[in-house]
């Protein structure tokens, strides 16, 4: 080979090194987009989900603010009760009165050895004796269990609620709960 053959297959080596390499740039350019846009379609996503969050919140928001305080009151116990039913106990936890927690569950695992024993799932709950203590503060009764029987026990519990705004309150509920059958007599 002479010297300008030689010349001429260095400088196309080169030349398929330099495609090469603007090959793989472009890939990388392209990883990088794809990347991006993953971001931006989960941001989008997070966003939208977000948004259908403040939009149910809002909702119930609105709603509360039109009941009656007893309404209200029956709503956030049933609130309560159901974050334990679908256990989600950390979530109940928070929403304990500071004292009544400091008292009764200094520990959320505390609160959940109760709650695992606790019968709230045992159908529906009937309110009575209802009272308003002060301008926020409210202690309810209520009766946990399957409608319309008679030979069923079931649970009498009283919840104390304080209100500190719609849809923002506070529980705590009488530890020494009773049994009682369908005509509300005390089951021992």
């Amino acid at each position: 080979m002479d010297k300008d053959q030689k010349k001429w297959i260095f400088i196309l080596i080169i030349l398929i090194l330099v495609l090469l390499n603007v090959s793989i740039l472009i890939n990388e350019i392209k990883l990088i987009k794809g990347e991006d846009k993953s971001a931006e379609i989960s941001n989008a996503v997070v966003t939208n989900t977000t948004n259908e969050v403040d939009e149910t919140t809002a909702y119930i928001q609105k709603h509360i603010e039109q009941q009656e305080e007893n309404v209200r009151v029956q709503y956030y116990v049933g609130d309560f009760l159901g974050l334990i039913e679908g256990k989600r106990y950390d979530e109940a936890y928070k929403l304990l009165n500071e004292d009544f927690k400091k008292a009764n569950f200094d520990t959320v695992e505390k609160f959940m050895d109760f709650c695992k024993i606790y019968p709230t799932n045992d159908g529906v709950c009937r309110y009575s004796d209802f009272d308003r203590i002060g301008s926020s503060v409210y202690v309810i009764t209520a009766t946990i269990g399957k409608i319309n029987t008679t030979n069923e026990k079931m649970l009498k519990q009283t919840f104390v609620v304080r209100e500190n705004d719609y849809n923002n309150y506070t529980i705590s509920l009488q530890m020494d709960y009773s049994y009682v059958d369908g005509e509300g007599n005390v089951i021992k």
